[in-house]
């Protein structure tokens, strides 16, 4: 006994209020529909099944109004559907009450939830046991106890739910009240019999298995087609579609369920070029030790008479053979998923006489039917016919289908249907949450609204889900059956085709159909947005003071602003996600809205009754890097989108009148608009020795001054020391991860003794606009200072030293030494520090920093012709020095010990021992970290 079963079997024996009674009428192992109950029977009975979409969720139900009920065709409102039916597994505790589980027929799912109160979604949860004090005369509710509390079904507003009430005793009023019921054995008509595979037929398995003579009722494909009315008295059609049995008056037919099983793989052509279909029929033939009654079953030609209009006006068996030995009544057992099959009539052996002359029929007993059942010989098992008044013990089944191997519930698909003629439909797709036509001209892996994913039912059962709206493909869903031609499986008597579009599981598939900027482009990208298929014309989405139009003229450039995302689609089981964004002018803080007089305009004004915030998803279409702008419907008291998103209205370009205007897509085709001029924010630089020098006048050059400050000046400007190396600043790549925004250390080694330098230490560039020092401020705005700092090998970080014997160790991101080079609008770019997001400016030469880039100063950025001779050779230790020219790393004094040469990524690009005290080894060119042994690693250029 599992540890959850023992403690609510310990439950029953604590709680002496129950009743001893058990439900009654219940056999383990049988399956049984759970019917809602009340003290006032209503005239609407009620079953708790599994969802026909989301077989996860647990659902109430009752017959609609007029509906029809079968075992057929599974419709929301079929109560005879697998949904509704639960094996019950009973346990009598020690108490003498009885524990159960219940396992839903189509899913094959445990009734178990998590152990909390929420909707009732089958989960394989702790709660999973259950106590049940129904049956037919005294229904009531089904509980579980789990953790020291007890949980129980409750239905509030149509959705059934689980509760919670602490401590192990059941409530006593307020369980949704349930009772057992199986509904009477049901005949079966053609349509339900074909469908079990496809509407091609249908295939049985049989308990005991037969294993002996060939068995045309397991090996063979069969395919019922029964007799119904035609449109003139006395004419029939043979139809395999037939739902209902046929009443009918004829000779050649009787009434009843009955139907034909055709062997669906056995088709002749006769002398008159005619197709004739074989039919199973029980023969005179039988098996020895069964009696005359113990018959073999075989297949033979039925004579089908057609009048002109090609109505069937007779039936006959042929020559020698009785009709009703063709004819198959099938009884569908609700409690046990078995059939029962009855031939309608045997034939009587002739002892004397042709076989054909004077054909009678065997009489049957009152009472009694002619049964198929496998009959148990002494050596053998043979499916055979036995005369009884009852159903024999052997279970007659359908056989299962198994998964199809080449079907993928990871990728998306496309569908078509196949039409009679072979060739194929339009692409099925949706519009809405409630429609699917087949009347797409074109499936795209751009466009989720003409993709559909598949969820593995079990066994061969498959749904289509649309992955824009999440409405199920009805027609497509259900037993798949695989045909001959690639790609082509049967669903429901109808051939679709299936084509593979787009990966739809994981990160990989999340964000098709829209246009998604990553973080580091939201931070770092613009574009402009150009109206597609305009010939000859290149009209931009364009902006004058704060007007917005359509122009044939440079565009507006755009920054993206996310403002909320949301899961969209078949949520349960996709993982598509939309993001909506706001439209904002690069290099500014206006954004787009849309005022009182409907005007699309540029404002900084967010939400009130003047201007309205624009927020948009980019909808991709079919053509890759198109897009349509459709607004997004937001609740502005949440800052979020709305629980309906999409509110069906497009950002149109009128060309005719220049207006970019606001229209939903059913009265105005919505305007395509493609990214244009789209460029990354910020410049990259090698690393390298460079000169980094003022646009508006390139005589001027960042350096350092004696206190260790950056200034602006001229080579010669106050004292000889400026000279042309003093402007050769070491710029190093400090961050490249986001490649739209790499970041660089900024440094010089002049000023510094040669022992400093020799400890691998350097100056590097800083904002220093966390100090409260005034020496740190000029004009009250903070200074650009150089600050002694020494670069950790394999770490990409810095120990920047902001006192004696202080070292601060600063990661790579987000640190006072970390510099981007922004492109500048008005050219050049301007120097930006990640620590306080601030841009480099110029006070009379002094650098400061100021906070918006149209304060900046621009610069630009240019490889040094002079090497500082500080940065050319590079002592490790005394006695070992590491040199470098063009492509080479020359190491001296360190005879006998290894070497290891690695690249700024760490990929180690020499290793070798030094055989002498002067040894030259060939490297990329490049920053590399030169590792001697027993020595600290130093970091050299190679030209």
């Amino acid at each position: 006994m599992n540890k959850k079963f023992s403690t609510l079997a310990a439950v029953f024996l604590a709680v002496s209020a129950l009743s001893t009674s058990a439900v009654a009428n219940v056999t383990n192992g049988n399956y049984y529909r759970l019917k809602y109950s009340t003290t006032t029977p209503t005239s609407t009975e009620k079953y708790l099944g599994v969802d026909i979409a989301k077989t996860d969720s647990v659902v109430l139900n009752s017959k609609a109004t007029g509906s029809t009920v079968s075992a057929g065709t599974d419709t929301p409102d079929n109560l005879l559907s697998d949904r509704y039916f639960w094996k019950v597994n009973k346990t009598i505790a020690a108490s003498g009450d009885s524990l159960f589980t219940f396992t839903n027929r189509k899913t094959g799912k445990v009734l178990a939830f998590d152990a909390k109160e929420a909707n009732a979604i089958i989960s394989g949860g702790a709660v999973n046991t259950w106590g049940w004090k129904g049956h037919s005369s005294s229904a009531s509710g089904i509980y579980s106890v789990s953790g020291g509390n007890t949980y129980y079904l409750v239905e509030e507003s149509g959705v059934v739910k689980v509760k919670k009430q602490t401590g192990v005793t059941p409530p006593t009023s307020g369980m949704l009240a349930l009772e057992e019921d199986v509904p009477a054995a049901a005949n079966m008509s053609a349509k339900q019999l074909n469908e079990k595979n496809g509407g091609k037929g249908f295939e049985l398995a049989f308990s005991p298995a037969a294993n002996g003579e060939k068995n045309l009722f397991i090996e063979s494909m069969l395919r019922a087609e029964a007799l119904h009315d035609g449109s003139t008295t006395g004419t029939f059609e043979l139809d395999s579609d037939a739902d209902h049995a046929p009443v009918v008056s004829s000779p050649a037919v009787l009434a009843g369920d009955t139907a034909f099983f055709a062997v669906s793989g056995k088709v002749i052509e006769n002398a008159a070029k005619q197709k004739v279909q074989y039919y199973l029929v029980a023969d005179t033939t039988y098996f020895t030790g069964l009696g005359t009654t113990g018959v073999v079953f075989t297949q033979d030609t039925l004579k089908i008479t057609k009048d002109a209009a090609g109505k069937i006006t007779k039936v006959e068996p042929a020559p020698g053979r009785v009709l009703n030995a063709y004819r198959f009544v099938t009884s569908y057992n609700y409690d046990k998923a078995s059939m029962n099959i009855e031939v309608v009539g045997l034939q009587a052996k002739k002892t004397s006489g042709y076989y054909k002359d004077d054909v009678q029929e065997k009489s049957l007993a009152s009472g009694k039917s002619w049964y198929v059942y496998v009959a148990e010989l002494s050596d053998r098992k043979e499916v055979s016919v036995i005369e009884n008044a009852t159903a024999p013990s052997t279970k007659i089944t359908f056989k299962t289908g198994s998964a199809i191997s080449d079907l993928n519930t990871k990728v998306a698909y496309a569908v078509q249907k196949v039409k009679d003629d072979g060739s194929l439909s339009k692409y099925y797709g949706a519009n809405n949450a409630s429609t699917n036509k087949d009347s797409l001209d074109v499936a795209s892996a751009l466009v989720p609204a003409t993709q559909y994913i598949m969820i593995h039912e079990g066994e061969n059962n498959y749904s289509l889900y649309n992955r824009a709206y999440g409405n199920k493909l009805e027609e497509a869903s259900g037993a798949y059956y695989k045909t001959d031609k690639e790609g082509i499986y049967r669903i429901n008597g109808t051939d679709y085709k299936l084509t593979a579009l787009t990966t739809a599981a994981g990160e990989a598939g999340k964000y098709v159909g829209y246009r998604h900027f990553s973080d580091s482009e939201v931070a770092n990208t613009s574009f402009t947005l150009r109206v597609q298929s305009i010939a000859g014309n290149s009209i931009f989405i364009a902006s004058k003071d704060s007007s917005i139009f359509a122009a044939n003229s440079d565009g507006q450039f755009f920054t993206v602003k996310p403002y909320d995302s949301e899961k969209f689609g078949y949520t349960s089981k996709d993982s598509l996600s939309r993001t909506a964004y706001m439209l904002v002018e690069r290099y500014g803080d206006r954004h787009l809205a849309y005022d009182k007089a409907n005007k699309f305009v540029l404002s900084k004004e967010a939400y009130n009754t003047q201007n309205d915030t624009v927020v948009v998803f980019f909808q991709a279409t079919a053509t890759e890097g198109q897009y349509l702008l459709a607004y997004a419907q937001t609740d502005e008291t949440k800052g979020k989108l709305a629980s309906t998103s999409m509110d069906g209205n497009y950002i149109i370009a009128n060309i005719t009148t220049g207006a970019i205007e606001k229209s939903a897509s059913t009265a105005v085709a919505p305007t395509v608009f493609v990214f244009e001029n789209e460029k990354n924010e910020y410049q990259a630089e090698a690393a390298g020795h460079k000169i980094i020098t003022l646009a508006s006048d390139d005589a001027m050059s960042i350096t350092r001054t004696d206190d260790n400050f950056a200034s602006l000046k001229r080579v010669g400007q106050l004292r000889s020391a400026f000279e042309a190396e003093n402007f050769a600043l070491w710029v190093d790549t400090a961050d490249a991860t986001d490649e739209t925004k790499p970041l660089y250390f900024i440094s010089t080694k002049q000023g510094l003794d040669s022992a400093t330098v020799k400890a691998g230490n350097s100056l590097y560039m800083v904002s220093v606009e966390d100090s409260t020092a005034n020496a740190y401020k000029w004009e009250g705005l903070s200074r650009v200072a150089f600050i002694e700092g020494k670069y950790v090998a394999g770490t990409d970080s810095l120990e920047l030293y902001t006192a004696t014997d202080t070292a601060k160790y600063v990661k790579k991101h987000d640190n006072e030494a970390n510099w981007a080079f922004a492109l500048n609008p008005d050219g050049g770019v301007s120097l930006q520090n990640m620590k306080s997001n601030q841009y480099v400016a110029t006070r009379n030469d002094v650098l400061v920093m100021v906070k918006k880039m149209d304060e900046a100063a621009m610069f630009g950025v240019a490889k040094s012709e002079v090497i500082p001779t500080s940065n050319g050779t590079i002592d490790a230790v005394e006695g070992v020095s590491v040199t470098t020219d063009n492509g080479t790393v020359t190491i001296q004094g360190a005879a006998g010990k290894s070497v290891v040469i690695s690249n700024i990524l760490g990929k180690v690009v020499a290793e070798t021992v030094l055989t002498s005290d002067n040894v030259t080894i060939a490297v990329p060119a490049g920053i590399v970290a030169v590792a001697v042994e027993g020595e600290t690693a130093v970091k050299v250029v190679v030209k």
